[in-house]
């Protein structure tokens, strides 16, 4: 490979691999620990932030994987999934208003 992004303009089965892994453990990960009893990843956790269902619950498995998937979707159209949470009264993007999510801050506790 001459250039460095030519690795993300060639097809073929070893990218076509390393690309399905990639996509596989961030929805694990994501998932993973959007539905574990922490309802967030580390870093959304670092910022005191937890993802629910619209009552506060904790959410599965399977509705954390349909929210990733959406995020991917709304994400590669300009990002402008994202600018619906400027719009909506409980600030969700467009993932989470598939998902019927919220991401919601903990309180501080003193």
């Amino acid at each position: 490979m001459d250039l460095p992004w030519d690795w993300f303009a060639t097809i073929n089965r070893q990218t076509t691999a390393i690309r399905l892994l990639i996509f596989m453990m961030s929805w694990i990960y994501f998932a993973s620990f959007e539905s574990s009893s922490w309802q967030a990843t580390p870093g959304k956790r670092l910022f005191r932030l937890v993802v629910t269902d619209l009552k506060g619950h904790r959410i599965t498995f399977k509705r954390a994987s349909g929210r990733y998937l959406g995020k991917l979707a709304f994400g590669v159209i300009l990002t402008v999934g994202f600018l619906f949470a400027a719009f909506t009264p409980k600030k969700q993007a467009a993932h989470d208003l598939l998902a019927s999510t919220v991401v919601l801050r903990i309180p501080k506790q003193s």
